[in-house]
């Protein structure tokens, strides 16, 4: 497994525990707090006991530490392998992911490592900066659950204008699309995002309605 979300909440929340410990200023109410926020339900009945009881000599029963410095956590080769064939996906850019400090590794697979078949080829461009501007307000207004005004040109060459809350987004892989679901139009309840002409956040109250161009 490459990254595991059991042993990376275990360890990120020791690593919290001795940054504490560090300053000198842990106590045993914030030893039991940091487990408590950070690591699973069960897992504090694991970590309180074994840190106050120096099995792991970490902590000593005082609840001080040997360490002198603040832990890391570095990204293990195999980490920064997946993370970098990971970035070489064109779809990450929409999502405004930054992965650094993947110079020096080789990806551990590559877009020509595998096959996806019965898929089209006339797939959205993801390096296309006005779509990449779009996605992102799109994924914005979803999570502020804020309405848009969108103009979009549809399959018949009209343009319309519509006033639309996003809910959620939904990606094709045989049609290499990603599409807005939203409500409040009802010409507007699944609309291919390389259809939007312009998506910008729609001020004042939604209206329950569309408005086609002449």
């Amino acid at each position: 497994m490459i990254f595991s979300e059991m042993y990376g909440a275990y360890y990120q929340t020791v690593a919290k525990i001795l940054a504490s410990a560090v300053s000198g200023h842990l106590s045993e109410k914030e030893l039991r707090e940091i487990a408590g926020e950070y690591a699973f339900s069960e897992s504090e009945l694991t970590i309180v006991p074994a840190l106050k009881a120096a099995r792991w000599q970490l902590l000593g029963k005082d609840l001080k530490t040997p360490i002198r410095h603040v832990p890391t956590m570095p990204l293990t080769t195999i980490q920064k392998r997946w993370l970098k064939a990971i970035s070489l996906d064109p779809r990450v850019a929409l999502f405004g992911v930054e992965l650094t400090g993947l110079d020096d590794v080789d990806p551990l697979f590559t877009p020509e490592d595998y096959v996806v078949f019965d898929r089209y080829e006339d797939g959205d461009d993801y390096s296309d900066e006005t779509y990449i501007r779009h996605f992102r307000a799109i994924l914005y207004a979803i999570r502020e659950k804020t309405p848009l005004g969108i103009r979009i040109l549809n399959r018949h060459g009209k343009s319309m204008f519509m006033k639309v809350l996003p809910d959620h987004l939904e990606y094709s892989e045989k049609d290499d699309k990603f599409r807005l679901i939203s409500t409040g139009c009802r010409y507007a309840g699944t609309i291919n995002l390389s259809y939007i002409t312009s998506c910008n956040p729609y001020p004042g109250e939604r209206m329950n309605s569309c408005l086609l161009d002449t």
